[in-house]
């Protein structure tokens, strides 16, 4: 009989040991969920993206042999201390982009004599200062570039398509490409380019 007592005694040992241990399995994979969901949600805010908005759609497909011209040019309301190195930035990356996407057989700078036209207006530039990303941390919004482009015909002068793209950036303070035009420009770069193929 005292076996018996030590045998029940033993197995409820267990039983309590096995709950408590599937209390402290559960507390801690639920703690280590609850800690993960604050770093996906800040990589998720992190990321760069882009968005397009049509104001005609194309008229005719861009044979790949044609050749363009590519003017950038900026219209901001007020002057802006990375309006220079956005449009040199945009520039090159879809002069270099156009041609390796297969858009174009080449692509020149203005002035010269193409196929189509290309023009690209940079109607927006907004950047939060580290000392703003600081003090409103994900409240100051994003880094973003708007662009209003228009592809022409240069010997008749129809327009093909015209559209509107913004890049917006990282919304952290902090990182190599989460302060300035990089991640809004790169974002800028390939709507344009995905919109034109």
């Amino acid at each position: 009989m005292e076996n018996d007592a030590l045998g029940a005694m033993r197995s409820n040992n267990r039983g309590h040991t096995t709950l408590r241990g599937n209390i402290i399995s559960f507390i801690a994979s639920t703690f280590g969920r609850m800690t993960c969901l604050p770093a996906l949600l800040l990589l998720a805010a992190c990321s760069s993206t882009g968005q397009t908005s049509v104001k005609s759609q194309k008229s005719a497909a861009i044979p790949s042999a044609a050749t363009a011209v590519l003017k950038v040019t900026a219209d901001l309301r007020k002057e802006h201390r990375y309006k220079d190195r956005a449009v040199e930035t945009i520039q090159k990356q879809l002069t270099d982009g156009l041609v390796s996407a297969g858009v174009f057989r080449s692509v020149l700078a203005s002035p010269a004599v193409a196929d189509y036209e290309v023009n690209v207006r940079i109607n927006r530039i907004r950047v939060v200062t580290p000392g703003g990303r600081v003090m409103f941390g994900f409240m100051a919004g994003r880094n973003n570039v708007r662009v209003d482009v228009s592809v022409r015909k240069m010997a008749s002068g129809a327009v093909v398509t015209s559209f509107e793209t913004t890049g917006a950036g990282a919304s952290i303070g902090w990182g190599s490409q989460s302060y300035g035009v990089d991640d809004p420009v790169r974002e800028v770069v390939k709507g344009v380019i995905d919109k034109l193929k």
